[in-house]
């Protein structure tokens, strides 16, 4: 998410300029030199270098195109109750301690569960509920380990920096992410060989250079995941 900083600079004080931001009503005062720290900078300096950040908790699908093919990885969530009659386990639990002892005793016992059924008879069952989370990929299940382990480094990608001028892929993507939310807002990212230390993620108008490196990480942990599957397809088939 961009946002809009306005820094308003007024007169100097002891090598001290007045400032504040935005429409605040507070007034700060900072050294000349700060100042100057901010605005001898280009505008490409305050670029965020992030390529795409969306968390696994809003993320609906994934739409993976490579040299591989195309694979989808979608997140299917559901509420699960955990029910837990604690009026029975009390009742239970009170009988087998008085099974042992003389018919007096026994007779005693059942009258404290008559009395402990008549209090209890009206409390409800205690019930929790969780979300469980479970993944795909193109329509068989996967690890979450597995899935997450590959989609952290997809997500945590950096640029080393942006390109400011426009840039024109010569050759086809290496690989192509489509993100969509749980609001159903969709995301592109594609990435191209651009010379022998980068790549270019391009998303939108943004244009990132990304060390070799880390995409290689990247495509090893996508590999993994694709291998881990096409494994346990090998051993449900024997």
């Amino acid at each position: 998410m961009e946002k809009q900083l306005v820094i308003y600079v007024g007169d100097e004080t002891d090598g001290n300029r007045y400032v504040k931001v935005n429409d605040s009503k507070q007034v700060y005062t900072i050294p000349e030199t700060s100042l100057t720290d901010i605005t001898d900078q280009n505008v490409s300096d305050f670029y965020s270098l992030t390529v795409n950040y969306l968390t696994v908790n809003n993320l609906d699908s994934l739409e993976v195109q490579s040299e591989d093919g195309a694979h989808t990885v979608q997140v299917t969530r559901e509420t699960v109750k955990n029910t837990e009659d604690s009026t029975e386990e009390s009742a239970g639990s009170e009988k087998e301690e008085g099974s042992g002892d003389t018919g007096e005793a026994v007779a005693d016992t059942d009258k404290e569960n008559e009395d402990a059924a008549e209090n209890t008879s009206d409390e409800k069952t205690g019930t929790a509920e969780a979300e469980k989370i479970s993944y795909t990929l193109d329509g068989k299940e996967i690890e979450e380990t597995v899935f997450t382990t590959f989609y952290n480094k997809l997500i945590n990608m950096a640029g080393q920096e942006r390109l400011t001028e426009e840039y024109t892929p010569d050759e086809a993507a290496a690989f192509t992410f489509v993100f969509t939310d749980t609001e159903g807002q969709k995301t592109t990212v594609s990435y191209y060989e651009y010379d022998s230390s980068f790549y270019a993620a391009v998303t939108g108008d943004k244009v990132y250079l990304v060390n070799k490196m880390d995409v290689r990480d990247l495509t090893d942990a996508y590999q993994e995941m694709l291998n881990t599957d096409s494994s346990e397809e090998s051993q449900e088939a024997s």
